[in-house]
C-alpha cells in the first residue's frame, strides 16, 4: 500500500514546494502516518524542518482501506490480515509477441528458473 502512495506523492509533494531548499532530486523520507504525509531530510531531522501535509481525509480511512482491500484482493478478503499474496488480483497486460531470435535467446534463462519458483 505505502509504494502506491509515495509514488503518486512526488508529483504532490513537488508541487507543494515540500522542502524546497533540499531540491526536488534530493534524498527525502517520507512518513506517512493516518493519512498524513510527514517529509523530512533525513530521520534525525526536527519537526520544525519538516513539511506535513494531509494526502487522505482523517474521516475516509476505513473507506479507503475497504476500497484498497476490494480492489488488490476481491470481495473475499474482509481485513488485512487475512489477505494472501496469492490472492492479488492486477489487470492483465495484453500479450506481447517477439521474435523467435528473442525467444531462442530467453529460452536458456527461463528453463533455468528451479521449477519451486517457475509458478511466479
Amino acid at each position: 500500500m505505502r509504494l502506491i502512495i509515495l509514488s503518486s506523492l512526488a508529483g504532490t509533494c513537488s508541487s507543494r514546494n515540500v522542502l524546497s531548499r533540499a531540491g526536488y532530486t534530493s534524498n527525502v523520507l517520507f512518513e506517512i502516518d493516518n493519512g498524513t504525509c510527514t517529509a523530512r531530510k533525513s530521520v534525525n531531522s526536527p519537526d520544525a524542518s519538516s513539511s506535513t501535509f494531509a494526502i487522505i481525509e482523517p474521516n475516509n480511512i476505513i473507506s479507503i482501506q475497504k476500497a484498497v482491500l476490494l480492489e488488490l484482493f476481491g470481495s473475499n478478503t474482509q481485513n488485512i490480515w487475512k489477505a494472501s499474496i496469492a490472492s492479488v488480483q492486477f489487470p492483465r497486460h495484453p500479450t506481447k509477441e517477439i521474435s523467435a531470435k528473442k525467444a531462442k535467446s530467453l529460452a536458456p534463462k527461463y528453463f533455468s528458473i528451479p521449477k519451486e519458483y517457475s509458478n511466479y
